[in-house]
Protein backbone atom coordinates (compact mmCIF):
# COMPACT_ATOMS: atom_id res chain seq x y z
CA UNK A 1 0.00 0.00 0.00
CA UNK A 2 1.13 3.26 -0.98
CA UNK A 3 1.40 6.63 1.63
CA UNK A 4 -1.18 8.22 -0.75
CA UNK A 5 -3.73 4.90 -0.60
CA UNK A 6 -3.28 4.92 2.70
CA UNK A 7 -3.72 8.83 3.63
CA UNK A 8 -7.01 8.41 1.47
CA UNK A 9 -8.19 5.33 3.32
CA UNK A 10 -7.17 7.02 6.44
CA UNK A 11 -9.67 10.05 5.62
CA UNK A 12 -12.32 8.14 3.89
CA UNK A 13 -12.46 6.35 7.39
CA UNK A 14 -12.20 9.54 9.80
CA UNK A 15 -14.96 11.56 7.54
CA UNK A 16 -17.12 8.78 7.87
CA UNK A 17 -16.68 9.22 11.37
CA UNK A 18 -17.35 12.57 12.33
CA UNK A 19 -19.70 12.38 9.56
CA UNK A 20 -21.50 9.89 12.05
CA UNK A 21 -20.47 8.55 14.91
CA UNK A 22 -19.16 12.15 15.87
CA UNK A 23 -22.05 14.10 14.70
CA UNK A 24 -24.90 11.48 16.72
CA UNK A 25 -22.58 12.12 19.83
CA UNK A 26 -22.57 16.04 20.11
CA UNK A 27 -26.29 16.38 19.01
CA UNK A 28 -27.41 13.87 22.04
CA UNK A 29 -25.03 15.12 24.33
CA UNK A 30 -26.31 18.83 23.25
CA UNK A 31 -29.91 17.52 23.19
CA UNK A 32 -29.51 15.30 26.57
CA UNK A 33 -28.08 17.93 28.97
CA UNK A 34 -30.77 20.77 28.95
CA UNK A 35 -33.54 17.45 29.02
CA UNK A 36 -31.63 15.85 32.16
CA UNK A 37 -31.82 19.25 33.98
CA UNK A 38 -35.12 19.00 34.14
CA UNK A 39 -35.53 15.02 34.64
CA UNK A 40 -33.04 16.16 37.89
CA UNK A 41 -35.40 19.41 39.11
CA UNK A 42 -38.16 16.50 38.87
CA UNK A 43 -36.26 13.90 40.80
CA UNK A 44 -36.14 16.27 43.46
CA UNK A 45 -39.56 17.99 43.53
CA UNK A 46 -41.14 17.85 46.69
CA UNK A 47 -44.41 16.86 44.85
CA UNK A 48 -44.66 12.94 44.35
CA UNK A 49 -46.83 12.92 40.75
CA UNK A 50 -43.46 14.63 39.58
CA UNK A 51 -41.23 12.98 41.46
CA UNK A 52 -42.46 9.48 41.44
CA UNK A 53 -42.93 9.05 37.26
CA UNK A 54 -39.40 10.84 36.67
CA UNK A 55 -37.78 8.46 39.22
CA UNK A 56 -39.24 5.45 37.34
CA UNK A 57 -37.93 7.21 34.19
CA UNK A 58 -34.63 7.32 35.20
CA UNK A 59 -34.40 3.97 36.99
CA UNK A 60 -35.97 1.93 33.79
CA UNK A 61 -33.25 3.34 31.54
CA UNK A 62 -30.54 3.28 33.57
CA UNK A 63 -31.41 -0.74 34.28
CA UNK A 64 -32.00 -0.95 30.28
CA UNK A 65 -28.96 -1.60 27.93
CA UNK A 66 -28.64 0.98 24.98
CA UNK A 67 -29.10 -1.75 22.34
CA UNK A 68 -32.68 -2.83 23.68
CA UNK A 69 -33.51 0.86 23.93
CA UNK A 70 -32.53 1.50 20.28
CA UNK A 71 -33.82 -1.64 19.00
CA UNK A 72 -37.61 0.24 20.93
CA UNK A 73 -37.09 3.28 19.39
CA UNK A 74 -36.30 2.08 15.34
CA UNK A 75 -38.66 -0.78 15.30
CA UNK A 76 -41.42 -0.32 18.25
CA UNK A 77 -41.78 3.28 18.29
CA UNK A 78 -42.59 3.77 14.41
CA UNK A 79 -45.36 0.68 15.36
CA UNK A 80 -47.28 2.77 18.05
CA UNK A 81 -47.16 5.36 15.20
CA UNK A 82 -49.32 3.55 12.75
CA UNK A 83 -46.41 2.07 11.12
CA UNK A 84 -44.88 5.16 9.92
CA UNK A 85 -40.99 4.84 9.04
CA UNK A 86 -38.82 6.34 10.70
CA UNK A 87 -35.07 7.72 9.49
CA UNK A 88 -32.11 5.44 11.23
CA UNK A 89 -29.67 8.34 11.66
CA UNK A 90 -32.73 10.34 13.97
CA UNK A 91 -33.74 6.84 15.46
CA UNK A 92 -30.27 6.61 16.90
CA UNK A 93 -30.25 10.39 17.65
CA UNK A 94 -33.75 9.94 20.06
CA UNK A 95 -32.54 6.54 21.65
CA UNK A 96 -28.87 8.00 22.76
CA UNK A 97 -30.32 11.48 23.81
CA UNK A 98 -33.09 9.51 25.90
CA UNK A 99 -30.47 6.57 27.56
CA UNK A 100 -27.97 9.77 28.07
CA UNK A 101 -29.91 12.15 29.88
CA UNK A 102 -31.19 9.67 32.55
CA UNK A 103 -27.84 9.10 33.19
CA UNK A 104 -26.76 12.84 32.38
CA UNK A 105 -30.28 13.66 34.91
CA UNK A 106 -28.40 11.45 38.15
CA UNK A 107 -25.12 13.56 37.67
CA UNK A 108 -26.82 17.15 37.86
CA UNK A 109 -28.82 15.72 40.81
CA UNK A 110 -26.33 14.67 42.72
CA UNK A 111 -24.24 18.24 41.70
CA UNK A 112 -27.05 20.23 43.08
CA UNK A 113 -27.41 17.83 46.35
CA UNK A 114 -23.52 18.54 46.62
CA UNK A 115 -24.58 22.47 47.49
CA UNK A 116 -25.33 22.65 51.10
CA UNK A 117 -29.11 24.28 51.81
CA UNK A 118 -27.01 26.82 53.99
CA UNK A 119 -26.30 28.88 51.30
CA UNK A 120 -29.87 28.93 49.98
CA UNK A 121 -30.94 30.14 53.06
CA UNK A 122 -28.31 32.81 53.27
CA UNK A 123 -29.10 33.96 49.83
CA UNK A 124 -32.84 34.54 50.37
CA UNK A 125 -31.98 36.00 53.45
CA UNK A 126 -30.20 38.97 51.78
CA UNK A 127 -33.42 39.22 49.55
CA UNK A 128 -32.49 37.44 46.19
CA UNK A 129 -35.53 35.84 44.50
CA UNK A 130 -35.14 32.26 44.60
CA UNK A 131 -34.61 31.64 40.85
CA UNK A 132 -31.61 34.16 41.00
CA UNK A 133 -30.48 32.02 44.07
CA UNK A 134 -30.23 28.73 41.77
CA UNK A 135 -28.91 30.97 38.96
CA UNK A 136 -26.30 32.65 40.41
CA UNK A 137 -25.25 30.76 43.38
CA UNK A 138 -26.45 26.84 43.07
CA UNK A 139 -26.02 25.69 39.51
CA UNK A 140 -22.45 27.39 38.72
CA UNK A 141 -20.92 26.00 41.60
CA UNK A 142 -22.65 22.65 40.93
CA UNK A 143 -21.96 22.52 37.24
CA UNK A 144 -18.12 22.80 38.20
CA UNK A 145 -18.24 20.00 40.62
CA UNK A 146 -20.64 17.43 38.29
CA UNK A 147 -18.60 18.26 34.55
CA UNK A 148 -16.13 16.29 34.90
CA UNK A 149 -18.72 13.27 35.31
CA UNK A 150 -20.38 14.63 32.24
CA UNK A 151 -17.81 14.57 30.39
CA UNK A 152 -16.54 11.18 31.14
CA UNK A 153 -20.13 10.07 30.18
CA UNK A 154 -19.93 11.78 27.10
CA UNK A 155 -16.69 9.81 26.31
CA UNK A 156 -19.16 6.71 26.92
CA UNK A 157 -21.39 7.86 24.65
CA UNK A 158 -19.03 8.34 21.80
CA UNK A 159 -18.13 4.97 22.26
CA UNK A 160 -21.85 4.09 22.58
CA UNK A 161 -23.28 5.48 19.26
CA UNK A 162 -21.52 2.61 17.76
CA UNK A 163 -24.34 0.79 18.45
CA UNK A 164 -26.31 2.50 15.73
CA UNK A 165 -24.33 -0.04 13.83
CA UNK A 166 -27.26 -2.52 14.69
CA UNK A 167 -30.10 -0.43 13.42
CA UNK A 168 -28.66 0.21 10.35
CA UNK A 169 -26.14 3.33 10.65
CA UNK A 170 -23.16 1.51 8.88
CA UNK A 171 -21.96 4.04 7.29
CA UNK A 172 -18.32 3.15 9.42
CA UNK A 173 -18.44 -0.26 8.90
CA UNK A 174 -19.59 0.41 5.38
CA UNK A 175 -16.89 2.31 4.19
CA UNK A 176 -14.14 -0.32 6.19
CA UNK A 177 -16.09 -2.71 3.91
CA UNK A 178 -15.48 -0.92 0.72
CA UNK A 179 -11.71 0.10 1.39
CA UNK A 180 -11.33 -3.83 2.42
CA UNK A 181 -12.89 -4.99 -1.07
CA UNK A 182 -10.21 -3.21 -2.94
CA UNK A 183 -7.31 -3.67 -0.25
CA UNK A 184 -7.94 -6.93 0.72
CA UNK A 185 -7.02 -6.36 4.11
CA UNK A 186 -8.87 -6.68 6.83
CA UNK A 187 -6.77 -6.98 9.66
CA UNK A 188 -5.00 -3.99 8.50
CA UNK A 189 -7.90 -2.00 8.37
CA UNK A 190 -9.87 -3.05 11.33
CA UNK A 191 -6.79 -1.91 13.35
CA UNK A 192 -6.39 1.14 11.81
CA UNK A 193 -10.63 1.97 12.61
CA UNK A 194 -9.35 0.63 16.09
CA UNK A 195 -6.76 3.12 16.08
CA UNK A 196 -8.92 6.03 15.10
CA UNK A 197 -11.26 5.33 18.17
CA UNK A 198 -8.54 5.03 20.54
CA UNK A 199 -7.03 8.19 19.87
CA UNK A 200 -10.56 10.02 19.62
CA UNK A 201 -10.99 8.73 22.61
CA UNK A 202 -7.41 9.31 24.46
CA UNK A 203 -7.63 13.22 22.98
CA UNK A 204 -10.81 13.76 25.14
CA UNK A 205 -10.12 11.71 28.02
CA UNK A 206 -6.71 14.19 28.46
CA UNK A 207 -8.98 17.12 27.91
CA UNK A 208 -11.97 15.60 30.78
CA UNK A 209 -8.82 15.15 32.90
CA UNK A 210 -7.45 19.01 32.31
CA UNK A 211 -11.34 19.91 32.74
CA UNK A 212 -11.15 17.51 36.75
CA UNK A 213 -7.57 19.69 37.48
CA UNK A 214 -9.29 22.95 36.81
CA UNK A 215 -12.29 21.99 38.70
CA UNK A 216 -10.45 21.31 41.79
CA UNK A 217 -8.88 24.23 41.94
CA UNK A 218 -11.30 25.91 41.49
CA UNK A 219 -13.24 24.11 44.37
CA UNK A 220 -10.44 24.44 46.48
CA UNK A 221 -10.07 28.41 46.51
Amino acid sequence: MTLSQFLSNLYALCWALFKYNVTLTFLAVLFAFPIASFLALGRLSRYRAVRYPITAYINIVRSSPLLMVMFWTYYTFPMLLGGASVNVFYAALIALTAFEAAYFAEFIRAGLQSIHKDQRTAALATGLKSWHVSLYIIWPQAVRRMLPSLLTQSIIAFQDSTLASVIGLREVVRMTGIINAVQVRPIWLYSMLAGIYLCLCFVISRFVRRVERSTVDLLSV
